[in-house]
């Protein structure tokens, strides 16, 4: 039996990965692996992770260089998560340029940088980041992924009864004309258009996440 069929894999068929340095025990991040993400790392030694923000399955390092080597896999008794030891090709684990995700402490009643970047994040990744509305859709996908949550007014607008996105959409684009020529208004002229304009975004993107179009997809019929 493999090690994929040995773990279990949470509703959302991802399981939390923590990676630690196997030289210096340093935790450098925590992240997340589907089925074939754990698949691949097992395959090339090289760690391989599920992103949440992009969904998508990423080889760490394969933009920067800072590829993490498995020197040893350890899941917890419950087999429901799993560390990594990983020996590192270069410093700096962390996208901001740190050595490990866990570079602040709070201390003083406030987050303290602990250590220093180790390489400039903006030298190194230059134009592969996601850009904030892809995060966006991203964040929706994820949310739409989860089993239940109630208290999400998104999950719920995903998986719930009640009005299609789209329907949305266009009823709060109809608002935002509205109060362009002057005929619909609540608090005064820039308020209510950043309101209804954010309305119309937030609805157009949950159109998007339920139809499957995510990311690149998603980016592509939304400027159409």
């Amino acid at each position: 039996m493999s090690l994929a069929e040995e773990l279990r894999f949470g509703q959302d068929d991802l399981l939390p990965v923590a990676v630690q340095d196997a030289d210096s025990l340093e935790v450098l991040m925590l992240a997340f692996v589907d089925r074939e993400a754990l698949e691949r790392t097992l395959e090339t030694g090289l760690v391989h992770l599920w992103s949440r923000t992009r969904r998508a399955l990423w080889l760490k390092g394969e933009t920067s260089g800072r590829l993490l080597r498995v020197r040893e896999l350890r899941p917890n008794c419950e087999l429901s998560s799993l560390l990594v030891l990983v020996e590192q090709a270069l410093p700096g684990a962390c996208h901001t340029g740190h050595s490990s995700c866990f570079y602040r402490g709070y201390r003083g009643g406030r987050l303290t940088e602990l250590s220093p970047q180790v390489f400039d994040p903006n030298e190194v990744y230059e134009d592969e980041r996601a850009s904030p509305l892809e995060e966006l859709i991203g964040a929706y996908a994820w949310v739409r992924d989860q089993g239940r949550i109630e208290v999400s007014g998104t999950w719920r607008a995903l998986r719930g009864p009640g009005p299609e996105p789209l329907t949305r959409a266009l009823e709060e684009w109809d608002e935002l004309l509205g109060v362009l020529e002057g005929t619909h208004s609540h608090e005064g002229f820039e308020e209510d258009a950043w309101l209804e304009a954010y309305q119309v975004l937030y609805w157009t993107c949950l159109h998007q996440v339920g139809e499957g179009l995510e990311s690149a997809a998603a980016l592509a019929h939304l400027v159409q």
